[in-house]
């Protein structure tokens, strides 16, 4: 199911920048880098995408946006269902169940994201 949220995402973040042009290369990219999010370890995906560095590739600094403005919530859309991916599988692996509260986290912070998207 955390694979279909983040496809919920990926469609989320290609139909807005069809709407609003001057956020399309933010949310192309990471549509563009979905699957490939998926197949890093936590460490990778919060220093790329939580922390921001995968938009140095682009020329953009994540940082300029509003934490709950449109372009945000819609990477988030993508990043925290990825995230989540992740740490089930790290829960799978190990099971810590530590990994099962980030998974909680993760989707709590979607939802507040979405709530700020019109």
């Amino acid at each position: 199911m955390q694979e279909e949220l983040v496809q919920i995402g990926v469609d989320g973040a290609r139909e807005h920048a069809s709407e609003a042009p001057e956020d399309a290369k933010v949310l192309n990219f990471v549509a563009d880098s979905a699957y490939e999010t998926m197949a890093l370890d936590l460490d990778g995906i919060e220093a790329a995408w939580h922390d921001g560095e995968a938009f140095e590739e682009i020329g953009v600094d994540i940082e300029m946006y509003d934490h709950f403005s449109p372009v945000v919530g819609h990477v988030d859309a993508v990043v925290h269902p990825a995230t989540a991916i992740i740490a089930l599988g790290d829960d799978k692996e190990t099971g810590d169940k530590m990994f099962l509260i980030q998974v909680k986290d993760e989707l709590a912070e979607v939802f507040e994201h979405l709530a700020h998207i019109d």
